[in-house]
Parts: structure tokens; C-alpha cells; sequence
């Protein structure tokens, strides 16, 4: 069960935690951080110009991109963001305890 569970929150391609997986990180850290007034950031992007990616060299040269700026991501954050795939590309991010 805990598997299944685990998918249903996991993108397939990235491996990185999904929308659905993103709300609810989101849910804990604005609950976290609302007793003490911590600031919590959001930041939400895309890649510039990545249907042409796909268009000129194919949709599985596009997964290769998109798994690559998901590894990039994941390696550049501190360990209690979250990084997530909630559309189309690697596009947000949680950021505990901003000021």
C-alpha cells in the first residue's frame, strides 16, 4: 500500500514529488511557520522556449531535458525545500524559512 501510495505523489519521469505531493508540502510548511510569522516562498518557473525542444528534437530528447533540470534543481537546494513537478517541466519550489 505504502507503495502505491508513494506513486500516486511521485511524477513518473523526474521522479520528483507531483502536485498533488506539492500542496500538501505546502499545506505543512504555511502550517509550520504560521505560529511564528516565518516567511515561506514559493517559486514557480518554466524552461523558456521548451516546446521547441521537443519540436525540433523530439519528445524524448525533451524528457532528457526535464529530468536534467529536475537533477540540477534538486542538487541546488538545502535539504528542507522541496522541489516539484507540477506541470508540464520541473517548475516549483518551497522555500522554508526565508527572510
Amino acid at each position: 500500500m505504502r507503495r502505491l501510495t508513494d506513486a500516486a505523489r511521485t511524477d513518473a519521469l523526474t521522479g520528483l514529488p507531483n502536485r498533488v505531493a506539492l500542496h500538501e508540502a505546502l499545506e505543512r510548511e504555511l502550517a509550520r511557520g504560521k505560529p511564528e510569522e516565518r516567511p515561506t516562498s514559493l517559486l514557480i518557473f518554466d524552461i523558456d522556449r521548451f516546446k521547441r525542444i521537443n519540436d525540433r528534437y523530439g519528445v524524448s530528447e525533451g524528457d532528457r531535458v526535464v529530468r536534467r533540470v529536475a537533477s540540477l534543481l534538486e542538487e541546488s537546494t538545502r535539504i528542507m525545500d522541496v522541489v516539484a513537478r507540477s506541470g508540464g517541466e520541473p517548475s516549483a519550489r518551497t522555500r522554508c524559512a526565508t527572510s
